[in-house]
């Protein structure tokens, strides 16, 4: 869990304090993490969190795509976001519910993405 922690911060500053690329490796190292922890989840980290953690990183990651001009890739990582929905639970679970979750919590300042900068 610490592990997690480390990196749940390490995602939480560079959205907010770092560059376009920091970002992405930063998101990319969290996914790679939560790869590794779905093989031992736990009451903490169970399936639902790990599906719901992956599905915001993948829609964080097609947003800064979109931003670079990367439509197919921002494709690709919404269709990953949105695959991951059965195990989330949400009643309404799409890419674009997902989208709107990840703007609405990094507005209010969970993984705040610095949009000022």
């Amino acid at each position: 869990m610490a592990e997690f922690g480390y990196f749940a911060a390490h995602v939480d500053t560079q959205l907010s304090e770092g560059t376009d690329a920091t970002r992405e490796e930063a998101i990319h190292t969290f996914l790679a993490l939560i790869e590794k922890r779905k093989t031992r989840p736990n009451e903490l980290l169970n399936e639902k969190i790990i599906a719901t953690d992956s599905a915001l990183s993948y829609a964080r990651l097609a947003a800064m795509a979109q931003k670079r001009g990367a439509i197919q890739e921002a494709q690709q990582h919404l269709k990953r976001a949105e695959s991951f929905c059965p195990q989330i639970g949400w009643q309404d679970c799409s890419a674009e519910k997902i989208t709107y979750m990840v703007q609405r919590l990094d507005k209010q300042g969970i993984f705040k993405t610095g949009a000022n900068k």
